[in-house]
Formats: structure tokens, sequence, C-alpha cells
């Protein structure tokens, strides 16, 4: 087991809050590709509670992308 005192900056998770009313899973990608480098999105790992959750996050990348190539 790791102790919290080995932990680096960038080995601890990044909690994101989206606001109520807002679209979660658009405000998410647009965060995850605004903050995170090209080589560091495809190492990310997210954990979704469901397929629906997954499918709903897989449609915000598709908008997103508009026919292009995201990674």
């Amino acid at each position: 087991m790791i102790r919290a005192d080995e932990l680096r900056a960038w080995d601890a998770p990044h909690l994101f809050s989206v606001p109520p009313g807002r679209p979660f899973f658009d405000d998410l990608v647009a965060t995850l590709l605004a903050d995170l480098e090209d080589q560091t999105l495809p190492q990310t790992t997210l954990f979704l509670p469901s397929r629906r959750a997954v499918r709903a996050l897989r449609e915000s990348f598709s908008r997103r992308a508009r026919g292009e190539t995201l990674l």
C-alpha cells in the first residue's frame, strides 16, 4: 500500500464538479480536452457507473470531435 506522503502531485486523482442544470458529459469532455495534453488523454481512466453513462460519454466525445480525430 502506498503512503500518502509517497504520492506525487500528478498521481493524485483530479475531481471535477459540474453545476446542476449543465450537460455533465459535455462539460466533462470539454474539460478533459482542454486540460489534458494529447499524450495524457489516452492514459486517462474514467470510472463510469453504467453502460448508459459510457454511451453518453462516447456520444459527447463524438459531438465534440465533429468528424475529426481527437487522439
